[in-house]
């Protein structure tokens, strides 16, 4: 009776090793690609919104409409609350809505 050897490795196993890898280096590819996408996603809304802030701050806003006049807030039992007295405004730019509080 003859004795089997297996104490090497298969070509079969190295495939299958290999491929795993592969799979695995494909995954963490992906999730790079997706991050770097994500990242410059951030950046535009970002600069767009740095942009918005911009515009209120120097009084280049495209629409400023009053919406409130004054807001009072209590808390869910009632116990507290508090109110800011003044007009609330809304102010758009680019898509965005900027609210703020100011006695004009």
């Amino acid at each position: 009776m003859k004795k089997q050897n297996n104490s090497g490795s298969t070509m079969v196993s190295v495939i299958v090793a290999f491929v795993l890898l592969m799979i695995g280096i494909m995954m963490f590819t992906t999730v790079i690609y997706a991050v770097f996408d994500l990242t410059a996603e951030a950046e535009r809304v970002r600069r767009k919104a740095d942009t918005a802030m911009e515009a209120y701050y120097t009084g280049n806003l495209e629409e400023e409409r009053e919406v409130l006049d004054g807001i009072w807030l209590k808390d869910q039992d009632s116990k507290t609350s508090f109110s800011i007295s003044g007009k609330v405004y809304e102010g758009s730019y680019q898509g965005y809505r900027i609210y703020f509080f100011a006695d004009k």
